[in-house]
């Protein structure tokens, strides 16, 4: 019987110890489902952050870049990238220096895909423009993510060059597409030294392949370039018609067809003729010149009427 109860009394104090050990080392299986949850969240990330590489670069994915930054911000809001504050918060800065980096490579890849192509759409020039800027100047911490001297770094020094070169050659055929010359006074002629300027200029560009081998993929540059003869011959026509008009008529202020000739018609007669000065290899340069000829004689024919009468 002694026996007995000394027996049922070791049980008994086994079976506290056992309690009090096991009470105060949490138990394998918790930790094992907390793991398991964090790492569930980690390989939601990365593996959005890897699919990144993924997608086509024909298409901008600035949208997708944005839902795993804000999945990646929402995750460590909520505590789930580590097991515990500090974890969770390097976490985070590691996920999102890498979503920086392969979208920003992706980026890149997708702005050269732009470049490489003849068609150069505006808004894919923009959104070019815009994120590069972007970029560059995004931080972390209050750190700037694109390191100086990097790949992608020169990259996008590399990307604003080329677009730096397209918008100097598409605000030069601007400024060709609007040139005018409105002055209507006799001693008053064309700038014809400004014309051979954008002339020469322009085939310039043309014969240097743009002067940048992607913006030399550009075919609209290449046709606004070699429409600019054109464009400033038309502006020519215009002058001379503007100032045509202006002195229709003006025939009876003189009071000799001599003094008419001299003093009119010869320097009208003169800004025709410099017209067909060489530099306007255009289609329709007869057609125009014909008509303005044409135009100096009907005003002649009515001067000469009204000095015979």
């Amino acid at each position: 019987m002694k026996a007995l109860k000394i027996t049922l009394a070791i049980v008994v104090l086994a079976s506290i110890a056992f309690f009090i050990r096991m009470s105060c080392v949490t138990p394998p299986s918790l930790k094992k489902v907390a793991s398991a949850t964090n790492a569930g969240f980690l390989e939601i990330i990365q593996n959005r952050i890897d699919s990144i590489n993924k997608l086509p670069d024909n298409i901008f994915c600035k949208s997708f870049y944005t839902e795993i930054n804000g999945q990646i911000d929402d995750y460590y809001k909520d505590g789930r990238l580590g097991n515990n504050a500090v974890e969770n918060v390097q976490m985070r800065e590691n996920y999102s220096k890498d979503l920086y980096t392969v979208y920003t490579e992706k980026f890149i890849k997708q702005s050269f895909y732009v470049f490489r192509n003849s068609k150069w759409r505006k808004e894919d020039l923009n959104f070019i423009r815009n994120e590069v800027m972007t970029l560059k100047a995004q931080k972390l911490n209050g750190e700037i993510l694109l390191q100086s001297g990097t790949t992608n770094f020169k990259k996008f020094i590399e990307i604003q060059n080329i677009l730096k070169k397209y918008d100097e050659i598409v605000n030069f055929i601007s400024e060709c597409k609007s040139f005018s010359y409105n002055q209507t006074g006799l001693d008053d002629h064309f700038p014809i030294s400004e014309v051979v300027n954008r002339l020469t200029r322009s085939n310039t560009y043309l014969n240097n392949n743009l002067e940048n081998e992607f913006v030399n993929n550009c075919s609209r540059l290449k046709i606004e370039l070699e429409g600019i003869p054109q464009a400033l011959f038309n502006a020519h026509v215009s002058y001379l018609d503007n100032k045509f008009n202006y002195w229709s008529g003006k025939h009876s202020i003189y009071k000799t067809q001599l003094a008419y000739k001299n003093s009119l018609y010869d320097k009208l007669k003169y800004d025709i003729n410099e017209l067909d000065n060489g530099v306007y290899n255009v289609s329709n340069f007869k057609i125009e010149y014909s008509r303005l000829l044409n135009k100096l004689d009907v005003e002649s024919n009515e001067a000469y009427f009204h000095f015979s009468n």
